[in-house]
């Protein structure tokens, strides 16, 4: 449908119905003939010749009509005003024709729509079936968003080229998942960091060994000058060759040759990347599969601060990003063993990183650091671990079926065991037959176990496979399994639900209900709220535009990951706990860790784990979404913040009343970082322009709001500036121009602040609640809803409101919804 400018939205109303409803025709006579009738038509739009239906998308114009009104958004505000009785009569008159619409359209969803599986489900349901890992998708084009979501049927096409894409990732899986006759055997290796120095010892030794070989032809003062560095280097070795100092007695000291375990070393912050331990120099990962990474560590001269030690999972090449990363603290000098657990490739190793500590320089050696120190007694390595055997793909591909020999009957009975497991709902007869005759076609030109895996393979790129398969009529338990799983864990359902399904007991709400609430238990629903939350609010574009170095030289990778982190653990929070909805709004907590806590003016957190902190509103600002640095960092450019943008953002992704969008022609405003001029001042520029005005009234004050935050999500009185203190001569920071967040939010009130802001947006908490409940609705059905299901998904959040239903409920009340099993 087409959208229309905001006062012409309230205009949908018909003649016909004037003639039964004469306060409506007033109404109309009144505020909206004399700009959109027969003489004149704002925006080519006409109220004097619609006529009445019941088909959707008028129900759709009628819905936006009732939204406007009730915002304050119609008539413009610089045409005469009706009164709030006049209002009032109006939308409750709308109100009623919607319900009544609703009942005519009961049973009409929104668009159905062939529905792809997109790359995280894919990948997610290839690692719970298979136990396989691994970039087979790499080569996957990026899923586009609908909605606001990339698991939207709208926008998931399959093109050819995808499908080729498909047929190797099914290729690799296979690979993978059959296993060897033999099990392989799980090696395992503990070394210390003596072992690196004594490695490094036989390296320098070797090195000048070369040296004095080729440089035989020295003079003899030069020859003895280089064995008199041999010998120094063999008694005490500078801190190039030997990077790990040995803790005796409380005391550190160079390491020697004949250190053994029962000296611990101590790590430091490295500056060279060769100075950290890694894995490969005594483990060799020759296998796919699990590995189990350990230390056993203490903290030395860390005063009681954290020391941080990280374990990074990487492929050694340049460009890569690691795998995967750990972080463990230690806090004081009692020896404490962590580990973590790794999915790695031929070639991957594991890298050890001290995190704390003043970063060693030239002419300065490790034992003169003031710490702090990380003393390691030991790394460990075990792998490739497997906890049964056959592994778990070969028991999903067969069963307790030998694939050796395969015939055509072994075939059939391996894919009467596999399908309904691939295609998530009971096969028939003539499904088995097809894939034994394609068996059977297989071996007239391969080997009978390249047909087998020939036959496999067309399992796994068979469009029941690929796409979520939903009756487009009735409701089927099955496709309402796959519904929930791929909702609340991304994946393919269980064979707890897929019993449910079979049962028919997902038919029923109160027992649909109970299926959630287990799954919700399961850890596998934290998938969900990373990509729910990294989607709906946008959190998971933080570092996409990294801030300018010379206007926020404190920005780094760790804070913008805890900026990222703060979000996704704040909604998790929510949902675990199943705190109200409301407190999206304003917060008395958040979920910080030591460097974001620092970056907030916050005391009393330490370490790199997120935990939730009380917070004293007395002296903090911070609370709530709206105060999390996420969220100005996707709605800044990374020199400089934008209104525009955090207006938007807070109009579609936090209100759910979407500004339309602007204008082709319209220049973007060019930063000052010199800050002769403020963003208020730039953007005034906009509303001046006719084709802008209307908008920007709508989107710029909701900006300014925001505006004491800056790019990442610091608290400013002044913005920021890059002054040349003489022409020429180095830029420095400096404070600009005084922030000036005060503005009018239309149909509203007028605010000085922001506090004052959040609090306007307090009394308009029935959108956000409204708003959440459409946004997570679009997300567990893949589209979005239509007409006929905006009333029951009111109905929720309205409950969500009175009773202060937590997050966890809200979607609990989704799920057992009839909105929930519309196809």
């Amino acid at each position: 449908m087409k959208s229309l400018p905001a006062f012409c939205l309230a205009f949908v109303l018909v003649p016909s119905v004037l003639a039964v409803d004469p306060p409506v025709k007033a109404f109309l006579g009144t505020y909206c003939l004399d700009c959109h009738g027969e003489k004149k038509q704002k925006g080519d739009f006409r109220v004097d010749t619609l006529q009445i239906s019941a088909t959707a998308a008028d129900a759709e114009n009628w819905q936006l009509v009732l939204d406007n009104l009730h915002l304050g958004e119609m008539p413009p505000e610089d045409e005469k005003q009706p009164t709030a009785a006049e209002v009032e009569n109006v939308t409750a008159w709308i109100q009623s024709e919607l319900s009544r619409a609703a009942t005519a359209l009961k049973g009409a969803g929104g668009e159905v729509v062939l529905r792809r599986l997109n790359w995280t489900e894919y990948q997610h349901t290839v690692a719970d079936l298979f136990d396989v890992h691994g970039d087979f998708t790499s080569g996957f084009p990026e899923d586009m968003r609908e909605h606001g979501f990339d698991n939207n049927g709208a926008a998931l096409m399959l093109s050819a080229a995808q499908m080729q894409e498909y047929m190797k990732a099914a290729d690799f899986v296979l690979a993978r998942a059959i296993a060897p006759r033999q099990r392989p055997e799980t090696k395992s290796v503990t070394f210390t960091l003596h072992d690196l120095n004594r490695e490094a010892i036989e390296s320098s030794r070797k090195n000048l060994a070369s040296r004095l070989e080729k440089f035989s032809s020295l003079t003899p003062q030069e020859q003895k000058r280089t064995r008199e560095a041999e010998a120094a280097a063999k008694e005490a070795p500078d801190s190039h060759g030997y990077r790990f100092p040995v803790l005796e007695n409380g005391v550190l000291r160079p390491p020697k040759p004949t250190d053994g375990p029962q000296l611990d070393a101590v790590m430091t912050v490295q500056q060279y990347f060769s100075g950290e331990p890694q894995t490969n120099r005594h483990f060799s990962i020759r296998q796919p599969g699990w590995y189990r990474v350990k230390a056993v560590a203490y903290a030395q001269k860390n005063d009681g601060k954290p020391a941080r030690l990280k374990f990074t999972a990487e492929t050694p090449y340049k460009g890569l990003l690691p795998k995967a990363e750990n972080v463990f603290a230690f806090t004081d000098d009692k020896p404490r063993e962590v580990e973590a657990s790794y999915y790695l490739e031929p070639g991957d190793r594991i890298t050890f990183t001290m995190m704390d500590g003043a970063p060693h320089s030239q002419g300065r050696t490790y034992i003169d650091q003031p710490g702090p120190f990380i003393a390691v007694r030991s790394f460990s390595m075990e792998g490739p671990i497997h906890d049964t055997w056959p592994p778990q793909g070969q028991r999903t591909l067969f069963g307790e079926i030998d694939p050796a020999n395969p015939t055509p009957d072994k075939a059939a009975a391996i894919a009467a065991h596999l399908a309904p497991k691939l295609f998530r709902r009971p096969v028939d007869a003539a499904t088995v037959e097809k894939y034994r005759a394609l068996f059977e076609k297989f071996t007239q030109s391969m080997t009978p176990d390249e047909a087998l895996r020939g036959m496999l393979a067309a399992m796994l790129v068979s469009p029941r496979f690929l796409y979520h398969e939903e009756p487009p009529q009735e409701p089927d338990a099955f496709a309402i399994a796959s519904r929930m799983s791929y909702f609340l864990w991304r994946s393919t359902p269980d064979d707890e639900l897929m019993k449910a399904a079979a049962d028919g007991s997902l038919l029923d709400a109160a027992k649909r209900r109970a299926q959630a609430e287990r799954m919700m238990a399961d850890a596998r629903t934290g998938r969900f709220l990373r990509d729910f939350t990294g989607q709906w609010l946008r959190v998971r574009e933080v570092g996409v535009m990294k801030a300018n170095a010379d206007l926020y030289p404190e920005y780094d990778a760790e804070l913008e990951a805890a900026m990222r982190g703060e979000t996704e653990h704040f909604i998790a929070e929510l949902f675990q706990r199943d705190l109200p909805v409301a407190q999206l709004i304003d917060s008395d907590w958040t979920m910080l860790n030591e460097r974001l806590a620092r970056h907030y003016g916050i005391d009393g957190v330490s370490g790199p784990d997120f935990r939730r902190v009380s917070l004293d509103k007395s002296k903090t600002v911070r609370g709530g979404l709206l105060t999390q640095a996420s969220i100005h960092a996707i709605t800044s450019n990374g020199t400089v913040t934008s209104p525009v943008a955090r207006g938007t953002w807070l109009l579609e992704k936090f209100l759910g009343t979407p500004a339309p969008p602007p204008p082709p022609d319209v220049p973007p405003i060019e930063p000052d970082i010199r800050g002769a001029t403020t963003i208020k001042e730039q953007l005034s520029k906009h509303r001046e322009t006719a084709a802008c005005a209307s908008c920007h009234k709508k989107i710029d004050p909701l900006g300014f709001a925001l505006e004491n935050f800056d790019v990442i999500g610091g608290w400013r009185e002044n913005y920021r500036a890059l002054v040349e203190s003489k022409p020429g001569a180095r830029a420095k920071l400096s404070d600009g121009k005084p922030v000036q967040p005060a503005d009018e939010w239309a149909g509203v009130g007028r605010f000085a602040t922001f506090q004052e802001f959040r609090e306007l947006v307090k009394k308009r908490d029935h959108l956000v609640i409204e708003n959440v409940t459409h946004q997570l609705a679009t997300f567990a059905l893949g589209r979005a809803p239509g007409f006929a299901e905006r009333e029951p998904l009111k109905a929720i959040a309205t409950t969500a409101r009175g009773n202060q239903h937590g997050l966890r409920t809200l979607v609990l009340d989704l799920i057992s919804s009839p909105v929930f099993t519309n196809p």
